[in-house]
């Protein structure tokens, strides 16, 4: 919250969770996901699924290492990648 400058009273009033919800977070509280997804928009990011490397075509995690490293991104973090890949590819087979 801090590297986004958000105060907990921005994110009540603009995500429509109590303040106490996101302390909450913090310490013991596992929100759902419908509150997680209300929370990440509110500092500009989406909650998305990610294939785990085991369901990956061998191929693909091969390309998504090479990727990753390239740019410093290790592998799990460099899941992420396919998600974006994944938004394309109905729009590439249309």
């Amino acid at each position: 919250m801090a590297e986004k400058e958000v105060t907990y009273d921005a994110l009540e009033a603009a995500s429509g969770i109590k303040k106490s919800a996101f302390k909450a977070t913090r310490t013991h509280n596992a929100p759902g996901a419908d509150s997680i997804q209300a929370m990440m928009r509110v500092l500009g990011l989406n909650v998305l699924p990610v294939p785990t490397a085991g369901v990956l075509p061998a191929a693909l995690r091969a390309d998504l290492e090479a990727v990753g490293k390239r740019h410093g991104i290790p592998f799990p973090a460099a899941q992420f990648i396919a998600v974006a890949a994944a938004r394309e590819l109905p729009a590439l087979a249309a």
